[in-house]
């Protein structure tokens, strides 16, 4: 196949229309998992000092970016706390997923019921964590609170 001038061929030989929204995609997934990488952090700060004593020079240190990265994502403490909390709620179930991935498997082995037990485990303790931590977070500041 011959790449037309409006599209560029692929290294296959097939024509790639979509590369103009390429670097936006792959952009826009880097942005997704500095974000990600961010409350994850927070998580791990706020575990070990509490939300109140937390600081955003430990959140981004714990993140491995810079302050200006932090602030391009949130505009305070306040909002991360906020946007970790509304994530929490807004999660798709955990049982839900692995139950319908469980639910497809036809004859499960007696291997594939304890990975499905292990990872609703891990998963609910995973949660359960970080609900208490964000629960913590709310008793110490009143609007985190507000979002219930």
């Amino acid at each position: 196949m011959v790449a037309s001038s409006s599209a560029e061929a692929s290294r296959d030989g097939f024509v790639d229309d979509d590369v103009a929204t390429r670097p936006r995609g792959r952009q826009e997934h880097r942005r997704q998992a500095t974000r990600s990488r961010l409350m994850n952090a927070a998580f791990m700060v706020f575990q070990r000092g509490g939300y109140a004593n937390a600081t955003i020079d430990q959140i981004v240190i714990e993140a491995g970016v810079s302050r200006a990265t932090f602030y391009f994502h949130f505009k305070s403490k306040l909002e991360l706390a906020q946007t970790m909390r509304q994530e929490l709620r807004d999660e798709t179930t955990w049982q839900g997923v692995f139950s319908s991935e469980f639910g497809a498997l036809r004859a499960p082995t007696r291997e594939e019921v304890r990975r499905y037990l292990r990872q609703s485990i891990d998963e609910s303790l995973r949660r359960a964590r970080r609900v208490h931590i964000i629960d913590h977070a709310a008793a110490a500041e009143p609007a985190i609170a507000a979002l219930r």
